[in-house]
């Protein structure tokens, strides 16, 4: 597919004029720093010659012009650093002055007071009138306060070191902190700074903030040294014997910091001998992160939770809650009722009572009915309580019921739990010059391995970006083939149907889109020659797009995806049409954008998603090859890391995640689209091609993940109740 077409919305024709702008902003630069040099000189005379009005007596005699000359390079351009690493300039502040301050030789060089200021202001009154006019001609704001520039992170971390060290050695600490059996020497200012609590205790009405002890009782004090020493070194040391004694000192110390770090210590170790461990702990100390987390992980790998001891201890209430869920992801439905048996049997003298508020989360007319009368009926939990009987009969009656009735009934019954998540593959192209954009959209059952065909969108696109929300997915902007379009279409599974809804503010192709907080975010792309920086996000409440704060830079082709609540968008085409490897973050709560450390590699037109909370970044192009190399981001340690490549080379490849692994699907490798599916295993750390491949070679679709709630119009009842439950439809239904 050639790139150098014009109009080609894929193509590197973005032009730019960054040269003359580069020369244009230089200059506006170099204005603004002598702007700031200037006001702060006359700003520092000022000062200083106030002060010597109230300090210094008038003398009795006129000095010489000569002596009363002020010395500019000694008493103006003196160094003072200020907090944060930054330099100021400021009057009489030290400096090569040829004496120390307050020296009386020095003193007496110096100009009265009535002729300093008679020489100085109207000198002052010229540089500031020369400065302001300069602004004006150049159109230049005036210089940013100096508080507001940005601390430099080489001085802040030497400031740390020395501090630590200071403590280290017991030299100028003013507060010790005392757990059970340990104290620690510590700076008021550097705990306050760190912690929440500290800063109430020493700097609030607290009887803390007098004292010069600071009692912690009951906390673990080996957690209580650990965040002293994060609070000077921005570091904690995490173990699996640790971790919850730290977590437990950071949520009462109110260091959010380490909170974090404790819960995606947590996440990364769970399996499911710890996950309901990990949940209870994430309900405790309202850590909604690793809640969703634990939940998720519960929800996918039920199976092998229930047979552990963790699922016994689980109380009543978060049981029925548990076993009634549409996410319990199960094979077949007898396993809900296999583990209410077992959680029962642990305790059976005291847990025999709750057979019938367990057996009504057992969603009896997806059970064979073989398996309801030789185990469920005549199991002794169930014999012994008259009400299961009438929940079987209902079952019974279920299953016997009119042929014409039973979708219906199918539809009320199985929810999200008896159907596994699908991957669907929206639209894309062939990857030929002509770029024909498909309609088709199709989905792969990953356990069933089977591509089935859905219904087509209603208009044709290519490299559109595609999400699901609430149940519902969504496939956004594209190429039609002739220009990049506006229009967003939804898909309702229980109906298999698309429908338009509200358009873009603007038309985009090659964009990309991720979910956050149940909005749907549509980033960058590219109308025309140029990449686009502008956001946009949708609300299917209201059914309308809102701008939100545009990137820091332009980004087409780029990755985009969703982490910890976070959206990035990474590499892609900027502005200049040049093939980028940087990223930056954008986060909901603060509005705002923020660089992050860029990847290895310049890629664009490639795959990203976020797994066990690393982004990976597969395939593209790095502006002259096809890639096939995989990324990871890690967002804990700001940190890119090469893993095993592709088998294949993927420009325009779209990439989703499913049961914890990561599937890339299309694309161009240099010759040919593909219609070759690939699937990543983090846990392994390979690629494996899968069967069967995709009935169509394409490159430049929307992938998304969402569960098939209702099965398609066009398969066969008997069929889909087979694959949905496991029923045989002979035993139930003998005459067909």
């Amino acid at each position: 597919m050639s790139d150098k077409k014009s109009g080609d919305p894929r193509g590197k024709d973005a032009t730019s004029s960054a040269e003359r702008a580069g020369g244009e902003e230089g200059r506006a630069a170099a204005t603004m720093n002598i702007s700031l040099a200037v006001e702060t000189i006359t700003d520092g005379l000022e000062e200083e010659a106030n002060d010597n009005m109230v300090s210094s007596p008038m003398t009795s005699g006129v000095s010489s012009p000569t002596s009363a000359e002020p010395n500019l390079s000694s008493s103006l351009c003196r160094k003072r650093r200020r907090p944060g690493g930054r330099i100021d300039l400021k009057p009489g502040t030290g400096g090569n002055t040829g004496g120390a301050a307050g020296d009386e030789s020095s003193s007496s060089s110096l100009p009265s007071s009535s002729l300093y200021r008679s020489r100085s202001l109207p000198v002052l009154a010229d540089l500031r009138q020369r400065s302001h006019s300069h602004m004006q001609e150049h159109e230049l704001s005036p210089a940013v306060d100096a508080d507001d520039m940005p601390v430099v992170g080489e001085y802040a971390s030497n400031m740390l070191q020395t501090m630590n060290s200071l403590r280290d050695q017991g030299a100028l600490c003013d507060v010790v902190v005392r757990g059970d059996k340990l104290a620690i020497k510590a700076h008021r200012v550097v705990l306050a700074a760190a912690s929440e609590y500290f800063h109430a205790c020493l700097l609030g009405p607290m009887q803390e903030s007098s004292d010069k002890v600071i009692h912690l009782s009951g906390m673990d004090d080996g957690a209580l040294k650990e965040l002293v020493s994060y609070a000077y070194c921005g570091r904690v040391r995490l173990a699996e014997d640790t971790v919850l004694e730290i977590l437990v000192a950071a949520n009462r110390l109110q260091v959010p910091q380490v909170v974090e770090q404790c819960c995606d210590f947590l996440i990364r170790r769970m399996d499911s001998s710890n996950c309901l461990t990990i949940l209870g702990i994430a309900n405790m100390f309202h850590c909604a992160h690793m809640r969703i987390k634990a939940e998720a992980y519960l929800h996918r790998h039920f199976e092998s939770v229930y047979l552990g001891e963790e699922f016994l201890q689980m109380p009543l209430d978060k049981l029925v809650q548990l076993l009634s869920n549409d996410s319990v992801s199960v094979t077949s439905e007898e396993t809900i009722f296999n583990a209410a048996v077992r959680w029962i049997s642990a305790d059976a003298d005291t847990r025999r009572g709750h057979m019938l508020a367990l057996l009504r989360t057992v969603r009896l007319q997806l059970v064979p009915t073989f398996f309801i009368a030789d185990v469920i009926h005549q199991h002794d939990l169930v014999q012994c309580c008259p009400e299961a009987e009438r929940l079987l009969l209902q079952a019974y009656h279920w299953h016997n019921s009119a042929l014409q009735d039973l979708r219906e009934q199918a539809y009320r019954y199985v929810r999200g739990r008896a159907i596994r998540p699908v991957i669907y593959v929206i639209g894309g192209d062939d990857g030929h010059d002509d770029r024909n954009p498909y309609s088709e959209v199709s989905s792969l059952n990953t356990h069933l391995s089977a591509w089935r065909k859905v219904s087509p969108l209603q208009q044709k696109r290519s490299v559109c970006g595609a999400a699901t929300l609430r149940g519902k997915m969504y496939v956004v902007g594209g190429y039609d083939g002739e220009r990049a379009v506006e229009t967003v279409e939804e898909f309702d599974p229980t109906t298999n149907t698309w429908q338009y809804v509200a358009n873009l503010s603007q038309r985009r192709c090659s964009c990309g889109c991720a979910v956050i907080d149940g909005l749907l975010y549509a980033v960058g792309g590219v109308c025309g020659p140029l990449a686009l920086n502008e956001v946009e996000r949708y609300d299917p409440v209201t059914d309308q797009w809102t701008l939100v704060p545009a990137m820091q830079d332009g980004r087409s082709g780029c990755g985009v995806a969703e982490l910890g609540g976070l959206l990035y968008a990474v590499g892609g085409i900027n502005c200049n049409g040049d093939t980028v490897c940087t990223a930056e973050c954008f986060d909901p709560s603060t509005q705002r954008w923020q660089s992050v450390q860029s990847m290895h590699e310049t890629r664009r037109s490639f795959g990203l998603a976020a797994l066990g909370g690393l982004l990976y970044a597969c395939g593209g192009n790095d502006g002259v090859n096809d890639l096939n190399t995989l990324e990871v981001y890690n967002p804990l340690t700001n940190r890119w890391k090469v893993l095993v490549p592709m088998r294949h080379a993927r420009m325009y490849c779209s990439v989703a995640v499913l049961d914890e692994k990561l599937y890339a699907v299309g694309g161009l490798d240099g010759t040919t689209s593909l219609n070759v599916v690939e699937v990543f295993d983090p846990a392994r750390g390979v690629w494996e091609e899968i069967l069967p491949k995709l009935d169509h070679h394409v490159c430049g679709c929307g992938l998304a993940v969402m569960d098939c709630v209702a099965p398609e119009k066009e398969l066969d009842v008997k069929e889909e109740i087979k694959s949905i439950a496991d029923v045989q439809i002979k035993t139930i239904f003998p005459g067909l």
